[in-house]
């Protein structure tokens, strides 16, 4: 019996061809697999990047198109306010005469009419071109803005030129009113000019 404990360390070239033959196989098996998994860690990084990139697309995209959904109501509520506003210069040219054409009627005493009818048919003919100028102005969105005394004073559509000590309007209301104000469409066109009561 042979005790060499170097026995059994044979050279690889004297190793049974069977046993060398299934070693090469196995090591061929080994390589393969690592190549395998080498590839299959750069598919998943590529992967990886690939969706990256198409969620950043996506984003780009769904931005694209609320851009182009808000550009839309933009331009559409342009259109809309161009229509809307666009006498706006014409009828501000306008006020002065209509402004005249109130003062001509409320500079004629009612009570003097009678028995005068070149006067009255004067007064009727300024009450029918008021009415007229009123429908025309509402068809297009003009609203005549005139408060009456005692009305509350809003700076939105007041404007205050004087204030007066009134006894009989509380503090803060209007007293009268020195100009009519316009609104077209919900915009402010002018101011209603007016006096104010302030208690002293």
């Amino acid at each position: 019996m042979n005790n060499d404990p170097h026995q059994d360390d044979q050279p690889y070239s004297e190793v049974d061809p069977a046993m060398k033959e299934h070693l090469e196989v196995v090591s061929e098996q080994i390589s393969h697999a690592a190549r395998l998994g080498s590839k299959k860690h750069e598919a998943d990084k590529v992967a990886i990047e690939q969706q990256e990139e198409i969620a950043r697309l996506k984003d780009a995209m769904l931005r694209l198109a609320a851009e182009k959904e808000n550009m839309a109501k933009r331009l559409e509520k342009q259109i809309a306010d161009t229509g809307k506003y666009a006498i706006s210069s014409f009828l501000k040219d306008l006020l002065p005469a209509i402004d005249n054409l109130y003062r001509a009627g409320q500079s004629i005493n009612i009570e003097s009419m009678d028995g005068n009818q070149p006067l009255k048919m004067v007064f009727d003919g300024i009450e029918i071109t008021k009415k007229d100028f009123g429908q025309i102005f509402e068809k297009h969105g003009l609203i005549r803005i005139e408060p009456q005394s005692g009305d509350d004073f809003d700076h939105n559509y007041h404007q205050a030129v004087a204030t007066i000590a009134d006894t009989e309007v509380a503090d803060g209301k209007i007293v009268n009113i020195m100009q009519a104000g316009y609104v077209l469409s919900g915009r402010l066109i002018r101011a209603a000019m007016v006096t104010v009561a302030k208690k002293t």
